[in-house]
């Protein structure tokens, strides 16, 4: 690797091996290649238990004396950028303005999906409810015709009863027509025997 990035903290300060990997790179003469990222600690610190910086780094004095990137200090995203621009040795404003732009686009991006689906939902809420609108009249149209049916068959079971009824008195008025005719015949032929009896008594009475 071009460059050595190392994790500087107490811990990693304290590891053989990280102080190792960094003298062997120092070893090959490649110093200035060494990014310390510093995450927690300080370096050169007067309290052993804060120091951050392994004992290879604290090696290097004078114009080698390396001056780590501190999260803590500049944020987590802006160390990172200073990492990268070190590495393409490139002006740390320029990138860091060309992240903002890029977070910013990103930003509007989230946003613009967030609205958006803010309004998909909007939109699956506002047809749910038109449905249920809409089902709600259906079924409130239902309830009505199913009322007026119900009446109806009401009215036809009411005039058939009337009906029925004015079949049955006129069965009756039918029936009472009949017996007088059939009493009128029995007056009739009463009569008839009488009038017979009474021609033979005006026979009888010539005689």
């Amino acid at each position: 690797s071009k460059f050595l990035i190392v994790i500087c903290s107490p811990r990693a300060a304290k590891s053989p091996l990280v102080c190792k990997e960094v003298q062997e790179f120092i070893d090959l003469g490649r110093e200035e290649y060494i990014i310390p990222f510093i995450i927690d600690g300080e370096p050169y610190s007067k309290d052993a238990g804060k120091e951050c910086f392994p004992k290879a780094l604290k090696s290097l004095a004078g114009e080698k004396e390396l001056l780590g990137i501190n999260i803590n200090e500049n944020g987590r995203e802006s160390a990172a950028v200073k990492v990268i621009a070190h590495m393409f040795d490139v002006r740390f404003d320029s990138l860091w303005q060309r992240f903002q732009k890029e977070e910013k686009r990103k930003r509007r991006f989230i946003i613009s999906g967030l609205i958006g689906g803010v309004l998909f939902l909007l939109g699956v809420i506002v047809t749910i409810a038109w449905f249920l609108y809409q089902q709600r009249l259906t079924n409130q149209e239902l309830d009505r015709r199913n009322v007026q049916i119900e009446q109806q068959n009401k009215d036809l079971d009411a005039k058939s009863d009337s009906i029925s009824n004015a079949n049955i008195a006129l069965q009756e008025a039918k029936d009472s027509i009949q017996k007088k005719e059939t009493d009128l015949q029995v007056a009739y032929n009463d009569l008839a025997r009488t009038k017979s009896s009474l021609a033979q008594s005006n026979i009888d009475l010539r005689n």
